[in-house]
């Protein structure tokens, strides 16, 4: 869960960190990469457009809204942006423009950032059949039913309609639970609190951080002729965290498309109520006064995997509408491994939050309510994941196919 607007300066900053247009790209390739066949007028629109952007310096985007009959196309590009999210604002605000004045109804997204070429959302919707398996897990309690169901932060537009067990489960909820409720995240209260989240003193930052890291901070501060002062003025986690966000959503993954906003706006809408599982001031604590080197080595891991964003992104994607919850947490793993402090980072990203919301789980299958729960989906693999920890407390959770139906036997009490 990114931390939000530590400080103008800093994100000004992180926006333009991203990926280094290094490759030409060609029509064929845009073709396959989009995972869906062009329309020839498409083709005849993008292939102008090549030229211009495999000559120009980075940062480069391209947007698409293609109709639900591959006929009719919005088209909106960008290149020598200053950054990979300001490229993909301009080529969205193209394709949105374009979109509007031809009445399509598709969504605009993006198909390519610097060197990246997305698949388009129908792509990956296609691949979930109704028979695979979901990320949703029907509990029976004594007196609650629990679906339990395992999101993503950030998604796009065109990934939606979800597959078909998702609205369902939502639909059979009297009420919902999540780690936190996204439509209060702008609460004054909650945005105070935020703001009063502690910081490292500069003087710690500016004695203990590592040299390269601290060039590499200051560098991208002066090439704004912003002062190099800013480069002490939040936790480094903080940073990390935004800049992991800025890269995914110049790839055009966004939280205001996420799983947890579209269901936790729904629910606003139907009046069903929403229980967080965990505090998420008193979670972003705990990250942000993990020990320094942890941090140091966090935001340095987290500049050294921007390139890897597209092929992380889609694996986590990939798996996700598989239904593969080992998968998932193993890929999550994976990609913290390489720390020296991975241990500490489980056992304060999963491990203790894990055990914090399947506690909080507990009294919803006491409720005599059906309960939709929303929990990042890398939570619930894993021996301490929460499908364990659920095992553990005598409960069985039966995973549901994409099309809603039960994968295994459902265990229900007497």
């Amino acid at each position: 869960m990114p931390m939000r607007s530590i400080t103008t300066a800093l994100l000004t900053l992180l926006l333009t960190v991203g990926l280094q247009a290094k490759a030409d790209i060609t029509l064929d390739a845009l073709e396959a990469g989009s995972g869906v066949s062009w329309p020839q007028g498409l083709r005849d629109a993008v292939s102008p457009l090549l030229g211009d952007l495999n000559s120009q310096a980075p940062h480069r985007a391209v947007a698409v809204s293609v109709d639900d009959a591959l006929e009719a196309f919005a088209l909106g590009s960008a290149a020598q942006a200053p950054s990979p999210i300001m490229a993909s604002q301009a080529a969205m605000q193209g394709c949105e423009q374009d979109r509007a004045a031809k009445g399509l109804p598709t969504p605009c997204e993006i198909l390519v950032s610097d060197d990246a070429i997305m698949p388009l959302g129908r792509a990956q919707r296609a691949a979930a059949g109704p028979d695979q398996g979901s990320q949703v897990w029907r509990v029976e309690g004594p007196k609650g039913t629990l679906y339990l169901v395992g999101s993503v932060h950030v998604l796009k537009p065109s990934l939606f309609p979800l597959p078909p067990v998702y609205e369902q489960a939502y639909a059979a909820a009297e009420q919902l639970a999540g780690e936190a409720n996204p439509v209060l995240m702008n609460d004054p209260a909650r945005v105070s609190a935020l703001q009063s989240l502690p910081r490292p003193p500069e003087s710690a930052l500016r004695a203990e951080m590592p040299e390269e890291l601290k060039d590499q901070l200051e560098a991208f501060l002066a090439s704004l002729g912003a002062p190099p002062e800013l480069a002490y003025a939040s936790p480094p986690m903080a940073a990390a965290m935004e800049l992991e966000s800025l890269t995914i959503m110049a790839l055009g993954y966004t939280p205001q498309a996420g799983f947890e906003s579209y269901f936790a706006r729904r629910a606003s809408q139907d009046g069903k109520p929403f229980t967080e599982l965990e505090d998420p001031i008193a979670v972003l604590r705990s990250i942000m006064t993990l020990p320094l080197p942890v941090q140091f080595d966090a935001l340095a891991q987290t500049f050294e995997d921007l390139p890897k964003a597209p092929e992380i992104m889609q694996e986590l994607l990939t798996l996700w509408y598989a239904g593969d919850a080992e998968g998932l947490f193993d890929a999550t793993m994976d990609n913290m491994g390489t720390l020296e402090d991975a241990a500490l980072l489980k056992e304060t990203l999963f491990d203790k939050r894990n055990v914090t919301m399947t506690k909080a789980l507990l009294p919803l299958l006491e409720s005599g309510k059906t309960t939709f729960a929303m929990v990042g989906a890398g939570h619930l693999g894993g021996r301490e994941g929460m499908l364990s920890e659920l095992r553990r407390a005598g409960f069985s959770p039966v995973q549901l196919s994409n099309g809603g139906e039960p994968l295994e036997a459902v265990v229900t009490f007497p």
